[in-house]
């Protein structure tokens, strides 16, 4: 609210669509206060454009107990679970349901991760063959080409398959961290230590940043595009460094530390007779394949 302030988000004639649609943020209290609590509209909040991705993620933490039992439902059929999904975000962006679009993707996140050591086991046996790298190589390149596939056909697409191309980006998204994850050489690229750094601050470069862009752009548009690009990206870094040291590792520290907390006093507070008991007792819902795994 405060760099909305301090630059006017004056409409402008000659910007971009994107930028076009920011240039008259709410800022009104009730809307704050609801961007706060992320209770938005995720097509628009008014503040903070990035917000509608986190309204999502929001969304799916509270249904995460769902998603890991369906994950784990899910493991006779990975493939077809995985084919599902990805046929309800299509048809989610075809008729543009959101919580169709946006949903399966985190879906098809729990469903890797109940997953992951089979994939890897039978990955481990596969690498040693001939062509194990250049079959890599391809996987690595069809996710970002999946993902950037709406933008690349935009120009020769009609409706409903630019629908369907943007759809794309799902899958494209679960390649690349299936390969950054299952592929050696693709994870020891990802673990030196500046692209470390940056997977760590990468947070809170995407909470900050959106404001910085729009009221930069709106700023320096025109021919003096290129001033606000390099303010943009000095002032980002800046705002990026700030908020991991001030704000995102100390709120980590303390989730870590209420976690313990919660931990230690449920331990009290349950006689170690009754924990083994439910230890030994599975969840009435938990599949009979599950508990013999």
């Amino acid at each position: 609210m405060a760099l909305i302030v301090a630059m006017p988000h004056a409409p402008l004639t000659n910007a971009s669509g994107w930028l076009a649609r920011q240039s008259h943020p709410d800022i009104h209290f009730s809307h704050l206060v609801n961007e706060a609590l992320l209770i938005v509209d995720p097509n628009r909040p008014g503040v903070n454009s990035s917000l509608w991705s986190l309204t999502w993620e929001m969304w799916f933490s509270l249904l995460l107990p769902l998603a890991v039992v369906i994950a784990l439902m899910s493991r006779r059929a990975p493939v077809a679970s995985a084919v599902l999904l990805c046929a309800v975000s299509g048809f989610g962006y075809v008729t543009g349901n959101p919580a169709a679009m946006f949903l399966p993707a985190f879906g098809l996140g729990a469903l890797l991760g109940a997953n992951a050591h089979r994939i890897q086991s039978r990955l481990n046996r596969w690498q040693s063959r001939r062509h194990a790298t250049a079959v890599w190589v391809a996987v690595a390149a069809a996710g970002p080409t999946l993902a950037i596939s709406y933008w690349l056909l935009r120009p020769v697409l009609g409706s409903p398959f630019s629908q369907i191309a943007l759809a794309l980006r799902v899958p494209g998204a679960v390649i690349m961290v299936a390969t950054v994850a299952f592929w050696p050489a693709a994870a020891r690229v990802f673990e030196m230590k500046a692209l470390a750094f940056l997977g760590r601050v990468s947070f809170s470069l995407y909470l900050v940043q959106a404001p910085i862009v729009i009221g930069l752009g709106l700023a320096f548009s025109g021919r003096r595009w290129w001033v606000g690009a390099v303010l943009t990206l000095v002032a980002c870094s800046v705002a990026t460094l700030l908020m991991y040291r001030l704000v995102e590792r100390p709120s980590q520290r303390l989730g870590s530390w209420v976690g313990r907390g919660a931990s230690r006093l449920w331990a009290a507070l349950t006689p170690r007779e009754d924990a083994l008991q439910s230890l030994q007792r599975p969840p009435v819902w938990m599949p009979a394949t599950v508990i013999q795994r």
